[in-house]
């Protein structure tokens, strides 16, 4: 990737939305896709910003990481507790979908390590954090979801059903903008 403006059809974003290129122009037409360089490493190379970005996004996934593991692991223990016998047919779903996205995080949330480890030194560094990127992407909806099911299971035991469908349900919506949609609206501005 030597050249750094690249210009796409309307079409054809997919790509360069994989890639991390966001939109150019004045935001309201596609015209110009830009991948440049972060400001001030001019001089950078493809694999020093691939290290880099390897480093970042291993950062921002340890915190996520921490939390689905934490959260899995108290899930684990619910059915050893004495009430989980009492919990109806719909909770006992809502357990089952939380425990089973909860799982599924945390693979997709550590599997950039072992891809690390399984390529390091192979020279897949770029393929390596496409990946993990994408690996984090679902990581994060599978975490919201994990979320959202476990506060409902909590708040169905603790109050009733409507309470904790209101409240899942809007914790939900909070998590979708703070994750998805104000960064998405923001980087198809920039």
């Amino acid at each position: 990737m030597g050249e750094w403006l690249v210009l796409a059809s309307e079409t054809d974003l997919s790509p360069m939305i994989a890639d991390g290129c966001g939109r150019g122009g004045d935001g309201g037409s596609i015209e110009q896709n830009w991948c440049m360089p972060a400001p001030g490493r001019p001089d950078e190379t493809e694999a020093e910003r691939a290290d880099r970005n390897f480093t970042e996004l291993m950062q921002e996934v340890r915190v996520a990481q921490t939390g689905v593991q934490i959260l899995f692991g108290f899930m684990l223990t619910i059915p050893f507790q004495a009430r989980f016998g009492e919990l109806d047919s719909w909770s006992r779903k809502v357990f089952a979908v939380a425990i089973v996205t909860a799982a599924l995080a945390t693979a997709c949330l550590i599997a950039p390590v072992a891809f690390h480890r399984t390529l390091f030194r192979r020279q897949a560094k770029e393929w390596v954090v496409r990946a993990a990127s994408r690996l984090a992407g679902v990581g994060l909806v599978l975490l919201a979801v994990t979320m959202v099911a476990a506060l409902d299971l909590v708040l169905g035991v603790v109050y009733s059903r409507t309470i904790s469908l209101i409240t899942a349900s809007a914790v939900g919506v909070v998590l979708a903008l703070l994750w998805w949609v104000i960064p998405l609206r923001r980087r198809w501005r920039a």
